[in-house]
């Protein structure tokens, strides 16, 4: 992973993931509330510009801004506004679909945000990964389940053994 940097100062990070899906249902599950929440987080999306996207990550845990662009269903935007981490500057989001030659679409996913050194490069290395998980499980609803809506539950707990043992 390469972190980008852009004339204009911004610092980002872009990741792709190709998809058996038409466009439209890539955008179904990845610019609706009930798509991305059966995916990925539960997420609550006002869908239209100026509209409220808001990420919620555990009880009393989210983080949100405001739409950018909505094309569908080629394009879509945010920008989360510094509360997704302590003392972080906004993050842009641009999420592009793309058909591909003979069926399927390419979706691409590209952080940034204005930085003046590198201190957000390791931030932008982390979404890269969790990105590459996320996409597995996009894959499968895409393919398995398209369209449908899913509920989320998280399970915690601890374990005097190793992580793998606990496994």
């Amino acid at each position: 992973m390469t972190t980008i940097t852009h004339d204009d100062g911004r610092r980002g990070v872009a990741v792709s993931v190709e998809l058996d899906a038409t466009p439209a249902q890539c955008w179904q599950a990845i610019a609706t509330g009930a798509g991305i929440s059966s995916w990925f987080l539960p997420t609550d999306v006002d869908e239209r510009v100026g509209g409220e996207i808001r990420f919620h990550f555990a009880p009393g845990e989210s983080s949100g801004g405001s739409v950018t662009a909505w094309n569908p269903p080629t394009l879509f935007s945010y920008v989360e506004k510094g509360e997704w981490m302590p003392g972080a500057p906004d993050l842009a989001t641009d999420c592009t679909i793309e058909s591909l030659p003979g069926g399927g679409c390419r979706l691409r996913i590209a952080h940034s945000m204005q930085a003046d050194s590198t201190q957000w490069d390791s931030t932008f290395e982390s979404f890269a990964v969790g990105w590459a998980s996320a996409f597995r499980v996009l894959r499968r609803y895409v393919r398995e389940h398209p369209g449908e809506r899913a509920a989320s539950f998280r399970v915690g707990g601890t374990s005097k053994t190793s992580r793998e043992d606990t496994w």
